[in-house]
């Protein structure tokens, strides 16, 4: 079988001169992109570390706020600590100057009906205090008036007896002091 060859060129030998110089335009346009490219990455390169730096800057700036920010809420929880104790201290003293047992003791007179007596007083001293009485009524509708009236106060009745037309009772009742 014959081989057939196909031989487009004009001429069967090549230009060495046209073939060097298109040669060399391809190797200097390489080497043009080469270069350019290894500049602009050593370029973007180094604008990439400035960046870095700079958040690196920032990063510690906002550490060392964090920081300070963390100290000074630990002092403000120090000194708010300090204050709210001495505030509760404060108003406890306030309480017990402010107490008065004649304000009670006027409460439970406005509040007596005649014909009833107190036979014995417990007064505790502080702001929601329990006053106990030990009352006498000589009708019995009396002590029954004195229920009704100290109703409002958390009346608890204790003990009660009837001696010779005498009713007898001892009570609890809660008066609160009031806020001035």
């Amino acid at each position: 079988m014959k081989k057939i060859k196909y031989n487009i060129a004009k001429d069967k030998k090549i230009d060495s001169v046209k073939f060097t110089i298109f040669s060399i335009l391809v190797v200097i346009i390489s080497v043009s992109f080469f270069v350019f490219g290894i500049r602009n990455l050593s370029h973007n390169t180094k604008k990439k570390q400035k960046e870095i730096i700079e958040l690196k800057q920032f990063k510690s700036r906002s550490d060392n706020i964090l920081n300070k920010s963390k100290g000074y809420n630990r002092k403000i929880n120090e000194i708010k600590s300090k204050w709210n104790k001495q505030v509760a201290f404060s108003n406890l003293l306030i309480t017990k100057k402010s107490f008065s047992f004649l304000k009670k003791l006027n409460v439970l007179e406005n509040l007596l009906p005649e014909g009833v007596y107190i036979n014995e007083i417990k007064i505790s001293n502080d702001s929601k205090s329990f006053v106990q009485i030990n009352i006498v009524a000589y009708p019995f509708s009396k002590s029954i008036d004195v229920f009704r009236r100290f109703s409002m106060y958390n009346l608890n009745i204790k003990d009660e007896k009837e001696i010779d037309g005498t009713y007898r009772a001892n009570l609890t009742l809660k008066i609160e002091d009031e806020k001035n």
